[in-house]
C-alpha cells in the first residue's frame, strides 16, 4: 500500500512547443501594441490644452467677445474650463502610463493581475481598446500563459 506524501508535488505538465511559441508571439504582439496603444493615449491627452488655455483666457478677459454681448463671461467659467481640462489631461495620461507600463509587464511576464485589470480598463475605449483588451484577457486566461507569469524569470 502506498503511502500519502502531501509534500510531494505533481509532476509537471508537458510543454506544447506550438502551443509555447504561439504564447510568446502572442505576448510580444500584445506588448507592442500596449506601447503603441499607450502613446496614443498621451497624444489624445494633450487635447484638453485647448480647453485649458481658452479658460485662462476668460479669467483673464483676454477671449475675443463679439460685440453685442454686454460683458464677459464670469471668471468661474473661465476655472471650470481650465479644472475640466487639466482633469482630463491627468486622467487620459494616467490611465496612458498604466497602459505602457503593462506592455512592459507583458514582455518581462510579470504581473499578471497588473496586466488584466488594465486590460479590462482597456475595455472601456471601444472598438480598438475593446478588441485589445478581449484578445489580452483570453491570453492571461491561458493555462500555459498563467504558468509563464508564475516561473521565475531568467
Amino acid at each position: 500500500m502506498s503511502s500519502y506524501n502531501p509534500s510531494a508535488m505533481p509532476p509537471p505538465l508537458p510543454v506544447d512547443e506550438d502551443q509555447a511559441r504561439r504564447d510568446e508571439d502572442n505576448l510580444r504582439l500584445l506588448s507592442i501594441l500596449y506601447w503603441v496603444w499607450g502613446g496614443l493615449g498621451v497624444l489624445c491627452g494633450c487635447f484638453p490644452i485647448i480647453h485649458v488655455s481658452m479658460g485662462f483666457a476668460i479669467m483673464t478677459g483676454r477671449l475675443p467677445m463679439d460685440q453685442g454681448a454686454d460683458q464677459p463671461p464670469p471668471a468661474e467659467f473661465g476655472l471650470l474650463f481650465v479644472v475640466l481640462g487639466i482633469s482630463i489631461m491627468l486622467l487620459i495620461w494616467t490611465m496612458s502610463a498604466l497602459t505602457i507600463y503593462t506592455g512592459f509587464c507583458l514582455k518581462a511576464r510579470r504581473r499578471r493581475t497588473l496586466c488584466q485589470v488594465v486590460a479590462a480598463l482597456a475595455c472601456l475605449n471601444i472598438p480598438i481598446g475593446l478588441a485589445l483588451g478581449v484578445w489580452t484577457l483570453m491570453v492571461l486566461g491561458r493555462p500555459s500563459v498563467r504558468r509563464l507569469f508564475e516561473s521565475p524569470s531568467a
